[in-house]
Formats: structure tokens, sequence, C-alpha cells
């Protein structure tokens, strides 16, 4: 039988890369939305975390439901912050809405958008110059469905995107 050994003088050196794990965890929230041929299905997970403080359960997902608008709101990143435009939205749709009157989901979109850029520019711009952990951030994902005399369309929107399907639903 016939071995080869490295006979080398030189040490042996490990060349796999190395991992550092990082130094801080970052809190994360799962949310999905899916638009589906009858409805919108979104979900989220429950646990909240304040960094270095508690965890507790809690209800990540807001819907409002009037006069055939149904908005559900989750996101992640600052829960205050959530809050504050996922209220900011309702209000803009709810303030432009009728129960009467066509509105394409464009309009929808338009209003969404908006309220978006406005709290992006009053909440996040003013922390830019902070480093990014110390930054401010939030993502939204919300659901519409519009069902009145007049209208009837379901959107999806995420902060950096959007899918729609308009049309009748159930049918």
């Amino acid at each position: 039988l016939l071995a080869i050994y490295n006979c080398s003088t030189k040490p042996y050196r490990d060349i796999r890369p190395k991992f550092l794990r990082p130094l801080r965890k970052k809190p994360v929230t799962i949310a999905a939305g899916f638009v589906c041929l009858d409805g919108i299905v979104i979900c989220a997970d429950t646990q909240e975390t304040v960094v270095g403080y508690t965890k507790n359960n809690t209800d990540k997902i807001r819907v409002m439901s009037d006069m055939g608008l149904n908005v559900a709101i989750t996101g992640s990143g600052n829960a205050e912050l959530i809050e504050t435009i996922g209220e900011l939205i309702v209000q803009a749709l709810f303030a432009e809405y009728s129960r009467s009157e066509f509105r394409p989901s464009d309009a929808t979109k338009r209003i969404i958008q908006d309220v978006w850029l406005d709290s992006f520019a009053k909440f996040i711009v003013p922390y830019a110059a902070f480093p990014s952990d110390d930054r401010p951030s939030v993502e939204l994902l919300i659901a519409v469905l519009v069902s009145n005399d007049v209208s009837q369309y379901q959107c999806l929107f995420n902060t950096g995107q959007s899918h729609f399907k308009r049309g009748s639903r159930g049918g």
C-alpha cells in the first residue's frame, strides 16, 4: 500500500470562513398576505419584543370594518409607528370612502401612498443621520376589501410593493 502524507512543515490552516454572531439580536415579525378568490388572508405572529426589557403576546393585526370598507393592517418595526401610520391610513381611507360612489382600486392605492410618504417624511427622515440601529423603521402590510353597491375589489399593499386583484369576488 502506498500512502501520501503532507510533509509540509507549515502548520495546518483552517480556511473555512468564520461566522460571527451578531452582537445584538433584532426582533423579528413574521407577516404574510395572500389574495384569494373569495377575499384576502392576512396573518402575523403574536410575539412583541421590547428589546432588553420584555416579550409579550399581542394581536399584531388591526381590523376596521364599516359600510362595505374593510381594512386590515399589520407591520414590522417600531410598534408605535405601526399604530400611528396605520391609524392615519385608516382615517384617510374612511374619510374619502363613499358607499354610493364608485372608487377604483387605484384611488385606494393613491390614498395609502400619500399617507405613507407623508408619514415617512415626518417620522423616519428626521432620523436619517442616526446610526442604522438607532433609526426607527416600519414596514406595513395592508389589506383592503371594498364591497358595496357600486364597487367591489380587493387589494393587498406592502409599503414597498402592491398586488391588486380587481373585479367581483366569489365567482
